[in-house]
């Protein structure tokens, strides 16, 4: 939902129609041609598939803002958007403070969520570990 005006020069977000029903190995086209930018008064809304390619355009204005409200829903339980666990180098992972490790999703959750065999997977980054009791963050 618009909060301001939302145009192309101040950064409107954008979209490509019918990309939801792409596979999902097809790469994003090099150009803007097919994308429709959403310009917004404040009190529109706008409703579109999350898996729809989208993002904000540049704001080429030098006095505009553009601000909006936005919610967002998913299925498969809360599922993050972006595979963390296979986007960062589990190596530069397993170097980090075993608090850290927690706090990026890496340990249980309460009640009992994210085990991995019914074991705490932070167990895959630190297997020689003794003692890994929950840590709070």
């Amino acid at each position: 939902m618009a909060l301001t005006k939302t145009t192309k020069a101040n950064g409107a977000t954008r979209f490509i129609p019918g990309s939801h029903l792409w596979d999902y190995t097809t790469p994003p086209p090099e150009n803007n041609d097919s994308c429709v930018y959403i310009e917004l008064s404040p009190g529109d809304a706008f409703f579109m598939l999350h898996s729809t390619l989208h993002g904000g355009s540049a704001n080429t204005t030098k006095d505009e803002y553009r601000f909006i409200c936005m919610s967002t829903s998913t299925t498969g339980l809360l599922r993050q958007e972006e595979n963390q666990y296979l986007a960062n180098d589990v190596e530069k992972i397993k170097k980090l403070p075993l608090s850290l490790q927690r706090f990026l999703g890496w340990g249980i959750s309460d009640p009992w969520k994210g085990y991995v065999e019914l074991k705490d997977p932070v167990l895959l980054l630190n297997p020689d570990e003794k003692d890994l009791a929950n840590t709070e963050y």
